[in-house]
């Protein structure tokens, strides 16, 4: 690291900081959102390499990692159509193209914001809707053979079949950049219309709270660690679950299998949630190598016995494998055996890395956001009654 004395000499310290703390070369360094789901307006501006978002139910802890999510995809229309079904909102009508928009409302602009580490780089996306087709017509009620207009509707309502996705790239002492997509639903119909000749340098994967068996994405990471005899990286973290565990392998039909020591491989389905929870948390994070992994709820499945394994397990992936992670959680626990970890010897040197970012709603419905470092991390654990 260089830095600059007042009498302006310049001082080199390369040792102050271990290689791995220092910001990842795609690092989110900041997010504003504004009109996103139940998010009004929230800014989060001293994002980690590690970070942890807390805080009770509805508060928008998995709308912020959606956000991110589009953030880094702004070039794929599509990913608001995964993003909903992440949540089981099949988009069938028009009328549902307003789940993303705040209070479900269109007028309400739709804008996420970012600044990364690499190039200075900030991004700026907004969703709006596009075509408006035609009114709906008004529902009609009958009495007596005589057809009354329902006055809760009669003007009816404009529907919305198209999304529309600008998005700004400025790279510092660089002009800005420009781009635009779209997609359009029509009759259950999706047509997509991704930017020209763009091609993303951002990476990102998102791991659901209910994410315990392998997608095809994943099982080719597997299979791509194997034949590159790079599998007992996986296989050293699940000791940590499961210390029987000696290998792991792929069979007929993409099966999983593991060796627990016995006369021949059992299926990985055959063992704990916990495994295969693990198995899919470090699969995505090592296949989004220099990028960024979205992991929602990273405690569902694990007994709380084994969340100082998790953290360790994480933070050595985010290290390996150069991951910048986002996750999230409303069991203080989780937080407070992370801080027993950062606590060991050991683990000193990922302390820098570390961000707590509690989210609270007002009665207003804002939300703010408090963030910790490492050194108050005792302070946000002694909130935990506010997270529960």
């Amino acid at each position: 690291m260089i830095f600059c004395n007042q009498n302006n000499s310049v001082s080199i310290y390369l040792k102050r900081v271990p290689i791995f703390a220092k910001k990842l070369p795609m690092q989110l360094e900041k997010i504003s959102i504004k009109g996103f789901r139940g998010i009004p307006n929230l800014e989060l501006p001293d994002l980690g390499r590690i970070n942890l978002i807390i805080g009770k139910n509805n508060t928008s802890k998995t709308s912020v990692l959606e956000s991110i999510f589009l953030l880094v995809g702004a070039s794929n229309p599509i990913l608001v159509v995964n993003i909903n079904n992440f949540r089981n909102l099949a988009l069938t009508e028009e009328d549902d193209l307003r789940f993303v928009f705040n209070n479900l409302d269109f007028e309400n602009p739709l804008q996420i914001k970012g600044e990364f580490s690499e190039r200075g780089l900030q991004r700026d996306l907004s969703i709006k809707p596009g075509k408006k087709v035609i009114y709906a017509e008004s529902s009609k009620s009958s009495k007596n053979g005589i057809s009354f207009p329902n006055l809760n509707t009669a003007t009816g309502e404009p529907l919305i079949n198209e999304l529309i996705f600008e998005f700004t790239n400025k790279e510092f002492q660089k002009k800005a950049k420009h781009y635009h997509g779209s997609f359009t639903l029509d009759n259950s119909n999706l047509t997509i219309n991704p930017p020209q000749n763009y091609k993303e340098s951002i990476k990102a994967i998102y791991v659901l709270p209910s994410s315990y068996a392998l997608t095809e994405t994943l099982e080719k990471q597997l299979e791509n660690l194997i034949v590159n005899k790079q599998e007992q990286k996986i296989v050293e973290g699940l000791k940590h679950i499961d210390s029987s565990i000696k290998g792991i392998a792929l069979g007929v039909n993409r099966m999983v299998y593991v060796d627990i020591g016995l006369s021949r491989l059992i299926p990985l389905n055959l063992l704990g949630d916990g495994i295969r929870r693990m198995l899919n948390i470090m699969l995505s994070i090592s296949g989004v190598n220099n990028g960024i992994a979205l992991i929602d709820e990273i405690d569902n499945g694990l007994h709380y016995s084994t969340l100082s394994v998790l953290w360790k397990t994480v933070l050595e992936a985010s290290k390996q494998f150069n991951v910048q992670i986002f996750t999230t959680t409303h069991n203080y626990e989780t937080l407070k055996y992370l801080k027993i970890l950062l606590d060991q010897p050991e683990m000193h040197s990922f302390q820098s890395c570390i961000r707590s970012i509690t989210l609270q709603r007002l009665n207003d419905q804002s939300i703010m956001a408090y963030t910790y470092t490492y050194d108050k991390l005792n302070y946000s654990i002694e909130q935990g009654i506010e997270i529960r």
